[in-house]
């Protein structure tokens, strides 16, 4: 198996109505695409699916997150510092995804 670019551990995830607090989720970098996990948890998304990456901010500003949108499917929400969130969108964008970097209120 390839060996990831990357790896954040310690953030949080929301995969549709699950929603996984800090510091239970982790997301990987591969050539081919991303993948978020928590417990009982995983989304992979290919790069050439993926349609948007989003910075967002929650109601209650502890953290940021950026919100993965897949045509299809439910998005999937990694939150972590605002620092490692543009880190995130920073590589989307070199992979060809559109990212937004104005962030979003996320309710």
């Amino acid at each position: 198996q390839e060996a990831p670019w990357w790896a954040l551990d310690g953030g949080g995830a929301r995969f549709g109505l699950m929603n996984y607090t800090m510091p239970m989720g982790t997301l990987t970098a591969w050539s081919e695409g991303i993948e978020v996990d928590a417990p009982g948890s995983r989304a992979s998304m290919k790069w050439q699916e993926m349609r948007r990456a989003t910075l967002i901010q929650p109601l209650i500003p502890v953290s940021s997150g950026v919100r993965f949108e897949v045509e299809g499917r439910a998005s999937v929400i990694y939150w972590t510092s605002k620092a490692k969130c543009l880190e995130i969108l920073d590589v989307c964008e070199r992979q060809g995804t559109e990212v937004q970097r104005q962030a979003r209120l996320n309710i």
